[in-house]
């Protein structure tokens, strides 16, 4: 813990008073058929994962020129050994106030967050669900992006499938915050 504080304290204003993180912006992205991240881009997305758990590291990545549209590009490509982790970085900037507004106005993530909601993976659902409930939460302007019909559409239909599954099957924890993620989605968009 005590590593951490001196880490964040000392260390983050340096990364980003140095353009060091301007160097994730030229990370080579795999071209033709090879569809996996290299070493390079997995270390930097750790990086960024990391930042991403602390507000002023939420805030060093959005202010970042292009880092929203390169994290968003990333999410087309895999990562064995953690393949949500994008979509985490994602999700733990949709946290901070501060970030919202540059979020929202950014139609690449915005797509990313709300077809996760269509995805084959409960774990990538349970992520978008969580981001768009974290973006609408105490931000009245972002019901204007995301009472959009293709996703107002996407978050009921997710809404109406997890809720039969919890009701039909024992529930786990993660089902249960999954459906309450969603739930609020709904109340939040129908006020």
């Amino acid at each position: 813990m005590e590593k951490r504080c001196l880490v964040k304290v000392y260390f983050s204003p340096l990364l980003f008073q140095n353009n060091f993180l301007q160097n994730f912006l030229s990370i080579p992205l795999p071209k033709g058929g090879n569809k996996c991240l290299g070493i390079l881009a997995v270390a930097w997305l750790k990086l960024l994962l990391n930042l991403s758990f602390g507000e002023y590291g939420q805030q060093i990545i959005v202010k970042m020129n292009g880092s929203l549209d390169q994290l968003a590009e990333m999410t087309k490509y895999k990562h064995k050994s953690n393949p949500y982790m994008v979509l985490l970085i994602l999700h733990n900037i949709c946290f901070s106030s501060a970030n919202k507004a540059k979020i929202l106005a950014n139609d690449k993530i915005i797509a990313v967050l709300s077809a996760c909601l269509e995805s084959d993976s409960p774990v990538a659902q349970r992520i978008g669900a969580s981001a768009l409930w974290a973006l609408l939460h105490n931000y009245q302007k972002a019901k204007v992006t995301l009472k959009n019909p293709s996703i107002k559409r996407r978050i009921d239909e997710t809404y109406a499938s997890v809720k039969k599954t919890v009701l039909q099957n024992q529930e786990s924890q993660q089902d249960v915050y999954h459906l309450k993620c969603l739930e609020n989605l709904v109340q939040l968009l129908s006020s």
